[in-house]
């Protein structure tokens, strides 16, 4: 029937199922309300939700939700009573009541959010090791965070009109939306760790892994997310991470302390298992005119040298020292670091000439190492002087 139905069989699909339950009926792909209300209809669950879906298929979408709705409490009742329980089902049942009312409504009210986050909750108890729950289950408290950050975003900006009246923008009102985010973060940050755990192919768990990334560059500051990431850390496949590496990198000097512990910690774990993953990107990032970035990228360095790789690093090092100097000539270099010194200086009130010549202090640095090559010893002889004079 699910075959039938996929395929736009619709009249095979809904006579194979009336077939099932034992209820004759003329050849039709509308539903029919007698049908529901047929004992035989509730004998047979499992093909009764497979009739279900077929009416929310051919659009009969409210009347599919209520009576699925009905048929699950009435399942969850008997099958108590009977001391029988089909978790399977009933785990089914909840997550497609969770997602079938997420499609009826066009946005996340008060109303719909605690429905929708009982459904699939109920789900994956029913289904602990199931992903499709887990994964919903995450997605859904994700997708109410981003809905109370668009509502607090509007309300800073007085500008939001909730359920079309307007709102007092009070300190209060904020905090009470800053409470709503935090209460729906760790059960996130658990589904995702969760649905990536259970992720029987990596490609599989990308996006999930890119939400919980986003979750701990918003939101690491907080001791409870930080203490949830690294609880959740130990629970996945340490190679889920090979597949955001670049993200993780590009975020290796996050301004937030905790954040970048956070980072720091989770790249030395995965450059125990595959440094040779890491090692390339850490030592063009060691290089970098940023500071800490560099202080960030060296460290790590520095962890994987003690684990037996130090040939591979001090490798790693040469390769992009020279394809920097191949590709980044000191002419581009100066400029670019001349361009970002005069941005600081004017930057900032008062102007802070101390600051401006730290950041041309590497350039400088690698000016009086000396040229090794033709085009070095020409930037040398036109440049050299005036920049040491400047420099004095």
């Amino acid at each position: 029937a699910n075959l039938c139905r996929k395929n736009v069989h619709l009249k095979l699909s809904v006579k194979t199922l009336l077939g099932l339950l034992n209820i004759k009926c003329e050849g039709s792909s509308s539903p029919a309300i007698g049908i529901l209300d047929n004992r035989s209809f509730e004998a047979n669950p499992k093909v009764a939700f497979a009739y279900l879906r077929h009416l929310w298929h051919i659009g009969s979408t409210q009347l599919a939700y209520n009576r699925l709705r009905t048929f699950t409490q009435h399942l969850q009742v008997s099958q108590h009573l009977d001391g029988q329980l089909d978790n399977k089902l009933l785990a089914r049942c909840h997550l497609f009541l969770g997602n079938w009312l997420n499609e009826l409504n066009e946005s996340l009210d008060e109303q719909t959010i605690p429905l929708q986050l009982g459904y699939f909750k109920s789900a994956t108890q029913y289904a602990e090791n199931w992903y499709k729950a887990w994964h919903s289950w995450a997605l859904a408290n994700f997708e109410v965070v981003s809905h109370y950050q668009k509502m607090k975003a509007d309300a800073k900006g007085k500008r939001n009109k909730y359920k079309q009246t307007r709102v007092e923008f009070t300190p209060s009102y904020l905090a009470s939306l800053d409470q709503r985010i935090e209460s729906h973060l760790v059960p996130a940050i658990h589904g995702f760790f969760r649905s990536i755990a259970l992720s029987v192919t990596p490609g599989k768990s990308l996006q999930d892994t890119l939400r919980l990334l986003s979750l701990l560059f918003k939101y690491g500051d907080l001791k409870n997310i930080e203490a949830a990431l690294m609880e959740g850390f130990g629970t996945v496949n340490i190679d889920t991470w090979l597949q955001v590496i670049p993200q993780l990198i590009a975020r290796i000097h996050f301004p937030i302390e905790s954040v970048a512990r956070i980072i720091h910690d989770l790249l030395t774990r995965v450059a125990k298992e595959h440094p040779q993953a890491l090692v390339y990107s850490l030592s063009v990032a060691s290089k970098s005119l940023s500071e800490p970035r560099m202080i960030a990228a060296n460290g790590i360095l520095d962890q994987m040298r003690k684990h037996d790789n130090e040939d591979m690093v001090e490798a790693a090092l040469l390769v992009s020292k020279e394809l920097i100097r191949i590709s980044i000539l000191w002419h581009e270099m100066w400029s670019e670091g001349l361009k970002d010194a005069i941005a600081s200086f004017f930057k900032e009130k008062p102007p802070n000439i101390d600051a401006t010549l730290k950041r041309l202090q590497p350039l400088h640095q690698l000016l009086s190492k000396g040229p090794e090559t033709v085009s070095e010893t020409a930037f040398v002889q036109a440049y050299g002087a005036d920049l040491q004079e400047a420099l004095d």
